[in-house]
């Protein structure tokens, strides 16, 4: 129903890993997100949010070969390094030709970036509507520290900022 109210009822026979493999145009992409924000309200925050995480480990499952001997090697890690690993791992799955994402240390603070942010193409809003991208990074986390961790998104293209900003606490 989401998808047929956003335009999209022909997506409907797609899997979806479709939107990390890139199949899926920033446009549409965008579309079902608002979509979803549309009808589910404020509880769609928490929606986008599990349905980034199911995204996460589907495509670490699908593109990191060792990803099932990991909880064994992250014991080696500290939570910064695990942190910084996993985040690099998702910037490599995100990244698309006409954007850039990155993660940067700014003293003790790890900042994710993304420059293209399909989330937020063609969007306009007053708060940071960049849940899905939330989840993908606190699943990431998770994955590599074996902790949940806070994430705020600190700025949003949505809101007219050049880039979305997350400021991981680890």
């Amino acid at each position: 129903m989401i998808l047929r109210d956003a335009g999209l009822g022909a997506a409907t026979d797609q899997a979806p890993i479709a939107l990390v493999e890139g199949s899926v145009q920033s446009s549409e992409f965008a579309a079902v997100q608002a979509a979803v924000r549309a009808y589910y309200g404020s509880g769609a925050r928490g929606s986008l949010n599990r349905i980034g995480r199911l995204v996460w480990h589907g495509a670490v499952a699908k593109t990191f070969k060792g990803w099932f001997f990991f909880p064994i090697v992250r014991r080696l890690m500290t939570p910064q390094s695990g942190s910084r690993f996993a985040l690099n791992m998702l910037a490599d799955l995100m990244k698309k030709s006409d954007g850039d994402v990155s993660v940067h240390l700014f003293d003790t603070d790890l900042i994710f970036m993304d420059t293209s942010s399909d989330v937020t193409f063609n969007q306009q809003a007053v708060k940071p509507i960049c849940w899905y991208t939330v989840g993908m990074i606190q699943a990431s986390i998770d994955w590599a520290i074996g902790e949940e961790i806070s994430v705020d998104e600190i700025a949003c293209r949505a809101m007219g900022a050049e880039a979305c900003k997350f400021k991981v606490d680890i």
